[in-house]
């Protein structure tokens, strides 16, 4: 098993969440806000590439790494579109509207 970036040292609270990556994921949401759609898959891009070069010592497993994560990257990508093409609306369970109770009845 290979050691986890040197992102903070082994005392880093995001490396013991068992969740790391969705807890990342929200935090880089947050930063991404309000930039045009462009720079935040080029940011995303260049932070991927670095990952790989930090991680793999050799340019083969850096490209290997690299194909085998686009080609997941790929069937997660399709699966949000339909036969035809187009996107489908995926809201996972997880996505739920909730509206507040609001009483509209006359107070006496």
């Amino acid at each position: 098993m290979s050691d986890p970036l040197p992102i903070g040292g082994t005392s880093d609270p995001l490396v013991q969440r068992p969740n790391a990556e969705r807890e990342l994921f929200v935090q880089l949401s947050k930063v991404c806000r309000g930039f045009p759609f462009d720079a935040v898959q080029g940011a995303a891009a260049n932070i991927l590439l670095n990952v790989l070069r930090q991680k793999h010592a050799s340019r083969r497993q850096a490209e290997a790494a690299f194909d085998e994560l686009f080609g997941k990257l790929k069937s997660i990508l399709v699966a949000h579109y339909d036969g035809a093409g187009k996107r489908r609306s995926v809201f996972p369970h997880h996505q739920v509207i909730e509206v507040p109770h609001i009483d509209l009845r006359k107070k006496t």
